[in-house]
């Protein structure tokens, strides 16, 4: 399970600040990385694929 965060692009167009929170390409990494990986059952926190260059 992909766990994201708010997305920096939607909390932009509503006006909220946006510090720590992390761009839609940074988030596709995790869901990238969930389904090229091999793990099972386990929850993503997408801060930790923030610096992932895996398939994208």
């Amino acid at each position: 399970m992909v766990s994201p965060i708010f997305v920096k692009e939607s909390m932009e167009l509503f006006g909220i600040p946006t510090d720590g929170d992390l761009s839609a390409k940074d988030i596709a990494k995790a869901y990238a990385a969930a389904l090229t990986g091999d793990m099972h059952g386990q929850i993503l926190p997408t801060p930790n694929f923030a610096g992932w260059e895996g398939a994208l």
